[in-house]
């Protein structure tokens, strides 16, 4: 039992990563002197849930800043959990604007993190916020890896005003690492911006609907998701209740959808919201059982099946989930994710666990 637990847990952080926002490693709009080029799919199965625990019980992802508040530093002037990793007395003008772009593409995690707190703190100096902004978003295609997954996170950080830009652009473009880029950025706005989540711009729900229902896109639909599960997970441990109408949009695709990739991911971000709001168990528990019994039918759905009773039971303790088929039934499928697509033009990254790690406390 304990094995099965532990493999169902494992699928289960394969689609809703995240994040957490953050979810969220491809970032922003074109720039038009940079070319795009794809990069390569990480395994469906890398378990970066933001809200995942390792098996020692240590948090990993995101969830290492939102399990202790300790990880903000109490003498630094940035107080705000998102901004925990900024020393005291960080002076963003030290370096040009120019250099700090640079700096977004520095092996160090803190070194990009800095970087990015100086662009998003000169991104309004002098008339340039329109062409800083531009730049952040020119970097959504970028090969390298470190670039792109800097310029979501300081996208984040501006804001709720980039919102309409990111949204639009995926809605339009026909590059899927474009798209999926800027899923992650709404990902990144509610992590970066956790006291805002109740308030959340319904059209970036919108957008993100669309996202996971009109677009043929596997790797979109998964970040979109991770966003979706950051905006109405909230930061709990801090304080920060997320967005109630984001968890009805799960809840109303897992109705909706007779796509196995959407009530998949549905599945999974039910569950890693559960664990960090018990306010909203019984809501989700019930919504995981709805989906179980109107789905059954629907070709393929015995992987997901087997993934909500895991969940279920492992997060009542065993209480619910009875419902739910034994595992045998559809378990030998357990790890055929063909229908997800193809790994063509889609992405690596790791941002929750990179923007995580970017927050621990300074030494």
């Amino acid at each position: 039992v304990r094995e099965s637990v532990a493999l169902g847990g494992l699928l289960a952080l394969c689609l809703v990563q995240g994040a957490p926002a953050f979810a969220p490693t491809c970032s922003p709009i074109l720039r038009g002197a940079v070319s795009a080029s794809a990069v390569p799919q990480r395994p469906l199965l890398a378990p970066a849930l933001p809200l995942a625990k390792k098996s020692g019980g240590r948090a990993c992802g995101a969830a290492a800043l939102r399990g202790s508040s300790a990880a903000v530093d109490p003498e630094q002037d940035y107080d705000d959990v998102a901004f925990a990793s900024i020393p005291k007395g960080f002076d963003p003008y030290t370096k040009s604007l120019d250099a700090w772009f640079e700096q977004l593409g520095a092996d160090n995690n803190e070194d990009r993190t800095l970087a990015g707190f100086a662009i998003f703190q000169q991104h309004t100096d002098n008339g340039q916020e329109d062409e800083v902004i531009d730049r952040l978003f020119g970097m959504l295609t970028l090969k390298e890896v470190l670039h792109r997954r800097a310029a979501v996170q300081t996208l984040g950080m501006i804001g709720e005003k980039i919102l309409p830009k990111t949204q639009d652009l995926m809605l339009t473009t026909d590059c899927m690492t474009t798209r999926a880029s800027c899923s992650k950025v709404m990902g990144a706005v509610a992590l970066r911006n956790p006291d805002n989540l109740k308030d959340f711009p319904q059209d970036a729900l919108d957008g993100m609907r669309k996202a996971m229902t009109e677009i043929p896109d596997p790797v979109t639909k998964v970040a979109s998701m991770s966003a979706l599960a950051q905006i109405a997970g909230g930061d709990m441990a801090n304080g920060h209740t997320g967005c109630q109408r984001a968890l009805d949009l799960i809840m109303d695709l897992g109705k909706e959808s007779d796509d196995v990739s959407v009530l998949m991911s549905v599945t999974n971000a039910l569950s890693s919201i559960a664990r960090t709001n018990p306010q909203w168990h019984d809501i989700i528990f019930d919504s995981l059982e709805e989906m179980q019994e109107s789905k059954a039918k629907v070709e393929g759905f015995n992987m997901v099946n087997t993934i909500i009773r895991t969940q279920l039971m492992a997060l009542t303790k065993g209480a619910r989930g009875s419902k739910i088929p034994a595992a045998g039934d559809g378990g030998d499928d357990l790890i055929d994710t063909s229908w997800f697509g193809t790994d063509d033009d889609s992405e690596d990254d790791e941002d929750w666990d990179d923007v995580a790690s970017s927050f621990a406390r300074k030494k």
